[in-house]
């Protein structure tokens, strides 16, 4: 590839990380403004028996945005969960941990793989994963 191309690639990719970040962040303000207006309802029945039902576990991830600009190959595997969850897959987080996937190693990740081991059934979704890690090396 030419400098030229390398750089447009590098530009795309972290622009995706960059729009993945904020869309979490308005997420986040979304939910939290949603708890608080639900704070001051009157709870219905169907609200009483969810509130009694354990919450999903937040997974908190220790990687900075600035790692996320390194490259791909010195990724921890909190940056590689935290990366899943800017490109729209927040189900990949726990998986990627629980497999300790490092840059290198979805640098390695086929679209077998990623079905097989991961459960993405979507070939879409499998195709955008994988092509989106080649255009980052």
């Amino acid at each position: 590839l030419t400098a030229g191309a390398m750089l447009r690639r590098r530009t795309c990719c972290l622009a995706l990380l960059l729009l993945g970040a904020a869309l979490t962040g308005a997420a986040a303000e979304d939910a939290a403004a949603e708890g608080a207006a639900g704070a001051e309802a009157t709870p219905t029945p169907d609200a009483a028996a969810a509130e009694a039902e354990p919450e999903e576990t937040q997974i908190v991830l220790n990687c900075d945005d600035a790692e996320l600009l390194e490259p791909l190959t010195t990724w921890s595997p909190d940056c590689v969960a935290q990366w899943a969850e800017n490109m729209g897959y927040p189900q990949l987080k726990a998986a990627f941990l629980g497999n300790k996937l490092t840059g290198k190693g979805l640098e390695a990740l086929s679209l077998e793989t990623l079905e097989k081991e991961y459960g993405v059934a979507d070939e879409h979704d499998r195709k955008t994963l994988a092509y989106t890690v080649k255009d980052m090396l």
